[in-house]
């Protein structure tokens, strides 16, 4: 009788990564995995790099599609991702070049480039084992999110990996997963993280202001005073300090 490891289970998905995405959201990528016989998947992730973020906003999966069909469907996302200002959110579309997908991610590409100038790539699967563990911590430490009630949460609560192999090297063969690839491709190519703090600064003619000035003068000339000291005296001598 077959029977799950939840011990060999790729995602460890919990309530808290169930969740609609926000409406605020400026930056998404698309993913496709194409299939024929199998599912051609689609997954559009939105992150916010402020909240260092990535939300499922929109995912979609159909048998037998052409080629014609799949461009349809991504043109119609790319088109409901404008704003009011002409602004595409989109920042890249991700194709999986499995098998023949990798004439149809050239072809892809062109007809996107013309249309809408959105880069189209192919998805980064040299290091997919590394990507699925590092997506799993995401998911760990509330940094990824589901729609509560889409196929691809299905798909990733029952994902496992392939118990013959002593490391978690490949999933276990057989099992649905298009949807969770795709999202594992877009992920990816989100830069949630490359966020930084700004530095907040006063409102100009303001006491705060002016010491705010104070400050950086003063860290400018100790910066400049104590610049070389932990050089050797040849660096000393090449710097000609």
């Amino acid at each position: 009788m077959w029977a799950k490891n939840s011990e060999l289970f790729i995602y460890r998905i919990e309530d808290k990564n169930l969740a609609f995405p926000p409406e605020d959201i400026k930056h998404h990528v698309l993913a496709v995995d194409l299939g024929y016989w199998d599912m051609t998947a689609f997954e559009l992730l939105g992150y916010k790099q402020e909240a260092k973020k990535v939300w499922e906003c929109w995912s979609h999966q159909e048998q037998h599609m052409t080629f014609d069909d799949i461009m349809v469907i991504t043109f119609d996302i790319i088109e409901e991702c404008y704003d009011d200002r002409g602004y595409n959110s989109i920042d890249k579309i991700v194709v999986d070049t499995a098998g023949a997908g990798k004439i149809a991610q050239e072809t892809m590409a062109k007809e996107i480039s013309k249309r809408f100038e959105i880069p189209c790539v192919a998805a980064k699967k040299n290091r997919k084992a590394v990507n699925m563990k590092i997506l799993n911590s995401a998911f760990r430490t509330e940094q990824a999110y589901l729609l509560p009630d889409g196929v691809c949460q299905d798909q990733m609560k029952s994902l496992q990996w392939d118990g013959r192999h002593l490391r978690e090297k490949e999933p276990e063969p057989g099992q649905f997963i298009d949807n969770a690839d795709a999202y594992l491709y877009a992920h990816t190519d989100c830069y949630e993280w490359l966020h930084e703090e700004l530095e907040q600064i006063p409102e100009i003619n303001t006491p705060e202001y002016a010491n705010w000035q104070a400050e950086k003068m003063e860290e400018e000339e100790v910066a400049a005073m104590t610049a070389g000291q932990d050089e050797e005296w040849w660096e000393k001598r090449i710097n000609g300090n």
